[in-house]
Order: C-alpha cells, then structure tokens, then sequence
C-alpha cells in the first residue's frame, strides 16, 4: 500500500488551513467511492488503488491561486487536475496521474476547453477506466469550500450546478448514478 499521507505531507504543511481542506475532502471523497468499489465487488487491487488516487486526486490545489483555501498558487483553480498529475507522474504514480487530470467536473473534452478557452492543454481529458470514474463521481459529491465541507451534496444540487456546463455533463453524472447504484 502506497504511503499516500508521505506524499500529502511533502506539498502540504499538516496544521495549516489548506491541510485541513485538502485532508477532509479528499478523505471523504475517498470514502465514498470505496463505498461504491465495495457495492460493485471490485477486488482488494482495485479497492486499494482507489484508495490511493482519490486520496491524491487533488494534490496539486497547492498550486493555484484560491484565498478560500490559502493557496497562493499562480494558477488558475482549473488546472489543479494537470497540475496534480505532473506531481504525480514526478512521484513515478502514471495511473494515479490520470485520476488527477482526468477528475474535474465530469472530465473535460478538448471540444470544451477550446470552445470555453480554458487556461489548459486542448485535449481530452476524461475518466476512462472504472477506478477514474468512481472518483470523478465521488469528488462532485464534496465540495472544498470551508463552511460546507463535510456537507455531501445531493444529487440534484451537483445536477443543478453541472447543467451551467451543459447537457452532456448532466447526461454522465446520471449514467453513472445507475451504473454505481446511487
């Protein structure tokens, strides 16, 4: 099993108000979907690597700019997913990588990115393996916002909030709301 709290600790200093955003999100995200592995009888593999990437699917926030989460960070909060993975593929972690450039929102196509000029490469970036998949879902359950972050949405508000980012990101939210049995 991957040392993942070494990692966290490497880029983030326990104690401080971002540790704690980071640590509660991710740690709840990480619950969720090992509660979705665990319905869908994923193997004891699989379980752990889920663990793993949704315990480190957001660790490159430390490198945007957000004061709700004392990030002082020069990018955008979009592009904590590449970020992320570029720490990860430094920690030699490929398919933990994946998780974390493939996680925001519902995944981003290269269509979107150029349409809505987002501050990222152009192209896609969307969950493809089932282990991408639970934790992208999971992740749109919690927010890291300070005063509601142990609150879990419900699925109308996270519909509400993806239907400003068109029909398509609706449509794969409720797929796999059936496919995970929520």
């Amino acid at each position: 099993m991957l040392d993942y709290f070494a990692i966290i600790n490497k880029y983030y200093q326990p104690g401080t108000r971002t540790y704690k955003i980071f640590t509660v999100h991710a740690i709840l995200v990480t619950n969720k979907a090992l509660k979705i592995a665990r319905r869908l009888n994923l193997s004891a593999q699989e379980q752990e690597f889920i663990e793993e990437a949704a315990m480190l699917h957001d660790i490159g926030v430390f490198k945007v700019n957000s004061a709700k989460m004392d990030c002082v960070g020069d990018l955008p909060y979009i592009a904590h997913g590449v970020a992320g993975a570029e720490i990860l593929r430094q920690e030699n972690l490929p398919q933990h990588a994946q998780v974390a450039e493939r996680h925001v929102g519902v995944g981003l196509t290269k269509k979107e990115i150029s349409a809505r000029q987002l501050p990222l490469p152009t192209q896609d970036f969307l969950p493809e393996t089932q282990a991408e998949k639970i934790i992208t879902y999971a992740d749109l359950f919690f927010s890291k916002r300070e005063a509601t972050l142990w609150k879990e949405d419900t699925p109308e508000e996270i519909e509400a909030e993806l239907n400003g980012f068109g029909p398509e990101q609706t449509a794969t939210f409720r797929a796999w709301r059936t496919e995970f049995g929520e």
